[in-house]
């Protein structure tokens, strides 16, 4: 019987010492210094990252550099430099900056498509740089945030930007991205809409009005998440109360409705209400229903729950 390669056997070594993560990341490093195979070294890069060892520090910075230094022929896609990023933060040092920064600036194009394919690795880069130094991360994730070649699908490394500056309260690159006319990402306008919950009550209604009609489902969720916690966000129930009666995305329906339920604030889920009281739709009806009947102490709920559940909508008054 012929010898398994030496890939798959690094691998299988691997797995077999999954209950002694000292053992498994001992192995993971000698595997970082060695192997040739590259799942063998994806797979020790994905365990370095569960468990850090300091001085696995200068062998990344090796594996990075030799993985860069031609990246569409060494590492197209750059799977291995992220599993680098991944590894690395963990034990990131200052001394890591020029890396990082590096590959927060990486842009390449394969041969295949005309699409950049290192927008995860530029995103971990970010996520990497900001256990180091805010102003620094501050700087790129707007650069980011802006970044015309994020992935329409992911949104990244774009998403990641908003995330980050939202961890950090910078709420204007957030405002100025939905002011944006053109090359709206659906995700990243999602990321950006969860963290206004400061915006200028002034402000709300356009921002509200323009994303809660939104035919992206990740959008219309986010505006409603930022309805929901705005402080002001009650002065807007008109669009809460047309989006349910109109809209026909049942997904998106089924979680405002819940939502509703779990944000606890009573003009909304009265609006709520006196849609579920005329609702004909069987199938809102049923969500109307699931919703209402996590409502504590209310005879309104309760009774509305019941119709919704038993009763033929032609019945109703």
């Amino acid at each position: 019987m012929p010898k398994p390669s030496a890939g798959p056997d690094e691998r299988a070594r691997l797995r077999a010492l999954a209950d002694d993560s000292e053992a498994r990341s001992a192995y993971a490093l000698s595997l970082l210094e060695a192997t040739r195979d590259r799942e063998s070294l994806l797979a020790a890069l994905r365990v370095l990252a569960e468990t850090p060892r300091l001085e696995a520090r200068p062998v990344l910075a090796s594996r990075y550099e030799e993985a860069d230094a031609n990246g569409v022929r060494r590492d197209p896609g750059a799977y291995v430099r992220v599993g680098v990023v991944h590894a690395l933060r963990p034990i990131v040092l200052p001394d890591d900056l020029p890396l990082l920064e590096r590959a927060a600036l990486t842009y390449e194009v394969l041969p295949t498509s005309p699409e950049d394919v290192t927008g995860p690795l530029r995103a971990a880069a970010l996520v990497t740089i900001a256990q180091i130094d805010d102003t620094l991360t501050g700087f790129h994730a707007v650069r980011l945030l802006g970044d015309r070649r994020a992935a329409r699908m992911s949104g990244e490394p774009a998403a990641t930007a908003a995330r980050v500056l939202a961890a950090q309260g910078r709420a204007l690159p957030l405002y100025a991205y939905l002011t944006r006319e053109v090359d709206l990402v659906p995700e990243v306008v999602g990321e950006c809409l969860h963290a206004l919950v400061d915006l200028p009550a002034a402000l709300l209604g356009e921002v509200l009005g323009r994303f809660t009609t939104d035919p992206v489902g990740i959008v219309q969720v986010g505006a409603f998440d930022l309805l929901l916690e705005h402080p002001a966000g009650e002065s807007h129930r008109d669009l809460l109360r047309r989006f349910l009666r109109e809209t026909e995305a049942l997904d998106v329906y089924r979680y405002v409705v819940a939502a509703v339920v779990a944000a606890r604030r009573p003009a909304l889920l009265d609006e709520v209400m006196d849609v579920a009281a005329l609702e004909r739709d069987p199938s809102k009806r049923l969500l109307l229903a699931d919703a209402l009947s996590l409502v504590r102490g209310s005879a309104r709920a309760a009774d509305l729950v019941a119709r919704l559940r038993n009763e033929r909508p032609g019945r109703w008054p």
